[in-house]
């Protein structure tokens, strides 16, 4: 009985004393206790982050006000510089087939004409039957010249327009050289552009910019010669001819091309180092107080310059991150990620 007594007595001793009894169900296990590392997390564990004074001055980030736009829309493609000297060669031979015709449909005329003074005579009993025969033998033998000469003739025009569109081979095919110069000369080049696929081209209202190096700071304006019978058989979308100054332009090379149509587009335009990629979309930083940093997600509408883009998305009157975007993004997701120091202590 004295036994019993005693250990019930320390039971209760050690349950009334707060150092010595167990945690309850409801205490914060994960509250640091006086000796433990803290952990700082961002104002917002969305998408925002805070900096102090001395982190920003650190990271060297950089805001400015985006200039608010409004223009045609606008999307990128690719083209080649075309090599026109097939379509040389088929005003050669169209030309030689054309000379061959003319000569043939005089010696034809002359049949002709032969023969209906020969059939007069015959019919006036002057002449005898034999001539008669002659001259018609011949006739049939011009005309079946002149018929193969005009069936060439429409053959080699046939795949000038099948290879390079009617207005191409109008130019090239027409007897007056003077239109090719301008591209025998290199002043003109034709360039070849295929459409991304769902996409087609307005002739009266698209404009065109083409231009190396995926640069539209450096690109020229074109004009649109016609539709390409052929398309790319990679890209499966419209192919389209068009003529650009050529000064810069060498045959076979690889080129960028940038499309508008009257659609009309409104965003914010800023630099491309603003942009930054996560989870599959694009961001930008938005400074919303100094040292507060918000990330929104924007749509890339066109392309406005050279490392230029214009988004949606965004009110214009807030200041974007143009320098640093991708250290608010390091920065931003570094909280997110346990120290190791947390799991050890």
């Amino acid at each position: 009985m004295k036994l019993i007594s005693l250990t019930l007595l320390i039971a209760l001793w050690v349950s009334s004393d707060p150092l010595l009894a167990a945690p309850s169900e409801d205490s914060d296990d994960s509250a640091p206790s006086t000796g433990q590392k803290q952990t700082i997390v961002p104002a917002n564990a969305g998408h925002e982050v805070v900096l102090t004074a001395q982190q920003q001055a650190l990271s060297g980030l950089v805001s400015a006000l985006p200039k608010a736009v409004i223009q045609n829309q606008e999307y990128p493609c690719f083209g080649r510089v075309i090599n026109i000297q097939s379509l040389l060669d088929l005003r050669a031979r169209h030309r030689e087939a054309k000379a061959n015709l003319d000569v043939l449909n005089a010696h034809l005329a002359l049949a002709v004409k032969n023969r209906s003074r020969i059939k007069a005579l015959y019919d006036a009993k002057v002449v005898p039957s034999r001539e008669l025969v002659q001259v018609d033998t011949q006739w049939q033998a011009d005309q079946a010249r002149q018929e193969a000469a005009s069936l060439q003739e429409q053959t080699i025009r046939y795949e000038a327009r099948y290879r390079w569109g009617q207005a191409l081979a109008d130019l090239a095919l027409q007897e007056d050289l003077k239109p090719l110069e301008s591209y025998l000369q290199h002043q003109l080049s034709v360039i070849e552009i295929t459409l991304p696929k769902g996409k087609t081209l307005d002739a009266r209202h698209s404009q065109i910019r083409v231009g190396r190096h995926f640069d539209r700071s450096l690109s020229v304006s074109t004009k649109i010669i016609s539709p390409a019978p052929q398309t790319d058989e990679w890209v499966q979308g419209e192919s389209w001819f068009l003529s650009a100054p050529g000064d810069t332009f060498r045959s076979g090379m690889r080129i960028h091309a940038w499309v508008s149509d009257n659609t009309l587009i409104q965003g914010i335009e800023i630099p491309s180092s603003a942009i930054v990629w996560q989870g599959g979309r694009s961001w930008i930083y938005l400074e919303r107080s100094s040292g507060h940093y918000e990330r929104l997600p924007v749509e890339q509408l066109a392309h406005a310059g050279h490392h230029r883009a214009i988004v949606s998305g965004v009110e214009p009157g807030v200041p974007v991150v143009t320098v640093g975007a991708q250290t608010l993004l390091a920065e931003e997701f570094r909280h997110r990620i346990p120290a190791e120091d947390d799991d050890k202590e």
